[in-house]
């Protein structure tokens, strides 16, 4: 074999390693930056995945708390319309109920006897002269009047007394006597 022929097959050989080993640099690279592509498309779904539960979570605790406060207004409705009841009740009392109920506010609230008795105009024409006498007679020879003018309220009655008020309408016991049993009254509708 000549010298150009030995050079010849030299440098084939050394083009065929180059090009082996280019193959296996290749294939290398190729497999590196494939499992750096699935790493970060792993790490890209594992993220995905994070979001998407968190959204899923937060969502699940909106629905919930949008529930609680349809809930919480359902039931604020229902006791709001048992006490419109309780106002009804009292303001259709029959007079034989009535009249005594209204006398012992009067004769309990009086502070000098003396005092005239508001009352709305539909209850001052039908018992007002026999709810003040009532309570005359409960205060022990009390001086209450019946007032003069009428008030604009659902039921019950005003006492004056110069510079003092007090207010013994159906709405203002109901008002006082909300907060105090709205906790009752919740138990006793919701089984709380």
């Amino acid at each position: 074999m000549n010298s150009n022929q030995q050079s010849g097959e030299t440098a084939d050989h050394e083009a065929e390693e180059l090009l082996r080993n280019a193959r296996e640099d290749a294939s290398q690279l190729l497999a590196s930056y494939k499992a750096q592509s699935d790493r970060t498309c792993a790490a890209i779904l594992s993220q995905g995945e994070q979001a998407a539960r968190a959204r899923s979570e937060r969502l699940a605790e909106d629905a919930a708390a949008d529930v609680k406060k349809a809930g919480l207004s359902a039931r604020q409705e229902l006791m709001s319309h048992a006490f419109s009841m309780a106002l009804e009740r009292l303001c259709s009392l029959p007079d034989d109920q009535l009249i005594p109920f209204l006398a012992g506010i009067a004769a309990n609230a009086s502070e000098t006897g003396e005092e005239s008795v508001l009352f709305n105009q539909k209850d001052r024409n039908r018992i007002g002269k026999e709810v003040v006498t009532l309570a005359n007679e409960l205060l022990g020879g009390g001086k209450l009047t019946v007032a003069r003018e009428s008030g604009e309220f659902a039921g019950g009655l005003i006492l004056n007394g110069g510079d003092v008020e007090l207010n013994g309408t159906f709405e203002a016991l109901i008002g006082l006597a909300k907060t105090k049993l709205s906790i009752d009254v919740s138990k006793l509708l919701f089984d709380q």
